[in-house]
């Protein structure tokens, strides 16, 4: 797969780094705790990640022992559940209407460019769906058969799921209300039991832990509110971004088919396999609404709605199949390929558009000593998660040079238009410093172990790296950044 092996950079690349860097401490220094450090060495108070369950870094892991630590490892093994994904998808459509809907289902799937571009991601996302979609075929079989040995396959499958994420117990919830409302009312609190206990058992984790649940609050505060509501027409720019991505991510063919279901298929006064598949989309929606700065700032969360739209998607692909519309079948699921392989293409772009800032900080690790704490200015260039998973760095966002000196040996200032850079110029006259440039910023390692130079201030502000010439940019990038402008969202 093109892209496997490439470094974690550009949106998105921050999860993906950190998750890999507590799999890498799993391994260095046990199960115990889920350690978000990059030092070799077990600190006395280390720095923990209990925002989620930590099941996603274990498995990362396990892939880490089995294939050694690189970022293809970490990829693969986000890309295994999410195959598995669109073949249970596949398993839910037939168990739910017959072996051509099963088809079009894992078929379906498979062409949303979200399976692709956030089913190789190494965080939470695509290990979670695994979980739900394979507790949602047992509990498929449970309805129809009544096996208890269906339905406690299914409980165990959202134990593993709720310490993978907290949608696995969104989902439990709607699956639970399904069961007592069918009248089966043991099976509903079975359902809702085997979830709140894994949530539970976590809960009382972080605590022992931690100390407190009040890290783990304030992620929740953070975001539900967050900088989203501060905005001006919040609502309007969220449902915007929500719907934009929803047609990128699933393809606005697709989705057409899906407000075709919606319309003309979908009835809560329909049977009960109508309903199921509306659990299947309904713990997604939950996770939205419940946190509308998460699902504004992090678009890999509507990765959640795929399995719902490729089962919709699926059954009205059926209906057309029945009606022997095989043409318009056909040209749905060619024209979803063709708009799945151009985003597929854009998105590994973005990342290879990125790989500068993982050489600048490869340039930079280059003068400094293993697993030094380093400073970085308020708009560095260099993400902290790459200088921490791929070269061993903690860095600290400091607002100036002066805090940059307590504590500190080396000060990583990055920028792209240097030559303006008031404080870059005047550093510049007072520590010595190493420079490197890549595509589009240049970043100054100052060494601040040694006393400064007196700062003159009539010296003439010199700095030796020229401002990149200015592209014009496509007239897509174009419209692409003001639509970002516009709606004030981080990345699409």
């Amino acid at each position: 797969m093109r892209g496997i092996n490439l470094p974690f950079v550009g949106p998105n690349a921050g999860n993906m780094n950190m998750y890999s860097q507590i799999a890498r401490n799993y391994i260095r220094f046990g199960y115990r705790a889920p350690i978000n450090s990059p030092s070799p060495v077990l600190e006395t108070k280390p720095l923990l990640y209990l925002h989620h369950p930590p099941l996603t870094s274990i498995l990362i892991s396990v892939f880490f022992r089995f294939f050694g630590e690189n970022y293809s490892s970490a990829r693969l093994s986000q890309i295994i559940p999410s195959l598995f994904s669109a073949i249970l998808a596949g398993i839910i459509g037939s168990k739910l209407w017959g072996k051509t809907a099963g088809f079009f289902g894992t078929v379906v799937y498979t062409l949303l460019p979200s399976s692709s571009v956030f089913g190789r991601i190494s965080g939470l996302e695509s290990f979670t769906v695994f979980w739900i979609l394979l507790s949602a075929v047992f509990l498929i079989d449970f309805r129809q058969t009544a096996r208890n040995r269906s339905l406690a396959v299914a409980s165990v499958c959202l134990i593993f799921g709720t310490w993978t994420d907290w949608p696995v117990a969104y989902f439990a919830g709607l699956a639970g209300l399904f069961f007592i409302l069918e009248k089966r009312t043991r099976a509903g609190f079975l359902i809702w039991s085997s979830a709140a206990a894994a949530g539970l058992i976590f809960l009382v984790y972080t605590v022992i832990m931690a100390g407190s649940l009040s890290d783990l609050i304030s992620a929740i505060i953070s975001r539900s509110g967050g900088r989203l509501l501060t905005l001006p027409y919040w609502l309007v720019k969220w449902l915007v971004i929500l719907a934009v991505r929803a047609g990128v991510y699933f393809g606005p063919v697709i989705m057409a088919v899906f407000f075709v279901f919606l319309l003309k298929y979908f009835s809560f006064k329909s049977d009960w396999k109508m309903k199921f598949t509306a659990l299947i989309g309904g713990f997604a929606v939950i996770n939205i609404l419940l946190y509308p700065e998460g699902s504004f700032s992090h678009p890999y969360w509507i990765f959640y709605l795929g399995p719902f739209i490729a089962l919709s998607t699926a059954y009205t692909l059926l209906r057309l199949y029945n009606s022997r519309q095989v043409l318009a079948v056909s040209l749905v699921l060619t024209l979803s390929l063709i708009w799945a392989g151009r985003v597929e293409g854009w998105k590994t772009r973005e990342i290879e558009a990125n790989l500068w800032r993982w050489k600048l900080a490869s340039s930079s690790h280059s003068v400094l000593t293993p697993y030094e704490s380093v400073a970085v200015n308020s708009e560095a260039l260099i993400d902290g998660d790459i200088l921490a998973y791929s070269f061993g760095h903690a860095s600290t966002i400091v607002p100036d040079t002066a805090s940059a000196r307590n504590g500190f040996s080396h000060y990583l200032y990055s920028c792209r238009d240097c030559v303006s850079d008031s404080e870059l110029v005047k550093n510049l006259s007072r520590y010595t410093y190493s420079v490197f440039t890549a595509g589009e910023g240049t970043v100054y390692v100052f060494d601040l172990a040694s006393d400064p130079i007196p700062f003159i201030q009539a010296s003439p502000p010199l700095s030796p790296v020229s401002p990149l010439p200015i592209q014009r940019p496509s007239l897509l990038k174009y419209y692409y950044s003001r639509f970002l402008m516009l709606t004030e969202a981080p990345q699409l």
